[in-house]
């Protein structure tokens, strides 16, 4: 998997996009369908540790995505942000951690991403501020055919 694959699939593992916005409160039991649209490649950061130009063990990824509503089944309104930093654990797998700056607050999300794995990626919400502070719970995304988005779900634990 070359670089670029790897910056994208962190995104896209790790992704968000909007919430069904009302907000959900950590400890609602709430559930927000989200769109994310990833950054250009240009906007992506890729530390090759030992300068081989691939993924390897200790390389890390930094990237991010803009987040906007579900408009029916075409994307809305811009509602927040995402910043993902990834640490290879093996050429097709990293520990990640994502922060989703959203209006009422922001999600964090810790998680390990295996991208050889087909079908949607699950990782942690492991806290939050605002309104979301204390949260718990899932995210699972799933990249959206071979475009720059994914329709990702966070399920938040009552």
């Amino acid at each position: 998997m070359t670089w670029k694959r790897l910056v994208g699939a962190a995104a896209c593992a790790l992704a968000a996009g909007v919430i069904t916005v009302g907000g959900a409160a950590a400890g609602s039991g709430k559930t927000l369908h989200l769109l994310e649209v990833f950054w250009p490649e240009s906007k992506n950061s890729f530390v090759d540790q030992n300068h081989n130009s691939r993924p390897d063990v200790g390389d890390v990824v930094l990237t991010g995505s803009e987040l906007y509503s579900w408009a029916g089944s075409k994307r809305g309104a811009h509602v927040g942000s995402l910043r993902v930093i990834c640490t290879s654990q093996t050429t097709a797998a990293a520990h990640c951690q994502a922060t989703l700056m959203l209006p009422a607050g922001t999600l964090q999300l810790a998680g390990y991403l295996d991208f050889a794995k087909s079908g949607p990626q699950t990782i942690a919400v492991v806290g939050g501020t605002g309104t979301y502070a204390g949260a718990r719970g899932t995210l699972s995304a799933m990249g959206i055919g071979r475009s720059s988005k994914s329709s990702d779900t966070i399920v938040l634990l009552p």
